[in-house]
């Protein structure tokens, strides 16, 4: 993932670089809330069926090859590929969504250093 403007910041409020695990826990938390507004859109929709779509057309495609064709082997990896790209993409989306709904623990130190608000609060 590409670094983000909050890591940067948290960066800064800190004083020091952060882990590489806490920077994808801020970032795929940012991504996460990002994919949350859009994923009960219409457009969201259409981009996963079009890629449903693709998957399919794959599968039919291989199904239509007799067996022994020596271009089985081709097919059948497009087919795979499309299909489990589509799957992984939803999980992908699903996964940063869930992550976003708890916030980074290096987030709320930074939020505790700069906030007048008692820690147990947050």
């Amino acid at each position: 993932m590409a670094e983000s403007l909050m890591v940067d910041r948290i960066q800064g409020s800190l004083g020091h670089e952060l882990t590489p695990e806490d920077k994808y826990e801020v970032e795929l938390w940012e991504r996460g809330r990002t994919l949350a507004q859009v994923i009960n859109t219409e457009a969201y929709k259409i981009l996963v069926d079009t890629l449903k779509e693709y998957a399919d057309k794959a599968v039919g495609a291989l199904l239509q090859i007799p067996p022994g064709n020596e271009s089985v082997p081709e097919a059948h990896a497009a087919a795979y590929a499309l299909t489990d790209l589509c799957v992984k993409f939803q999980e992908d989306v699903r996964n940063a969504v869930n992550s976003s709904l708890t916030t980074p623990a290096v987030l709320k130190r930074v939020a505790r250093t700069i906030s007048p608000v008692p820690p147990e609060s947050m």
